[in-house]
């Protein structure tokens, strides 16, 4: 069971940090999702080893584990979208600027008036 619970939990919780990191479904890459997979095996592991909070409990996975694997898998996305673009969220670019002719020349939407 713990070595279930060891697969299972960081891939769980890194799909869910990527869900959490980018809100365009379409612009989520398996390099973004193997990225989350790898901090929360390493969150896992840290708190295993270093802090004595267990992954596994008695009935199979323990909140506490789990909730650590979730924060590391979405604090280490966060650092790979900080150093590839600038902001902790992958966002979509904004849209540009619409302009439209009207009787007074050519205007950006929501302005006239």
């Amino acid at each position: 069971m713990s070595v279930v619970t060891w697969i299972a939990v960081p891939i769980t919780t890194g799909w869910l940090a990527t869900l959490i990191m980018h809100p365009d479904l379409q612009r989520i890459s398996w390099s973004d999702f193997v990225i989350a997979v790898a901090g929360a095996g390493v969150a896992g592991v840290l708190l295993d080893r270093c802090f004595g909070v267990p992954l596994t409990g008695p009935y199979g996975m323990s909140l506490f584990g789990t909730l650590g694997c979730s924060s590391g898998a979405t604090a280490l996305l966060a650092a790979t979208n900080v150093a590839r673009y600038g902001r902790l969220r992958s966002e979509p670019p904004r849209p540009k600027a619409c302009w439209r002719q009207s009787l007074q020349g050519w205007q950006q939407d929501g302005t006239d008036l």
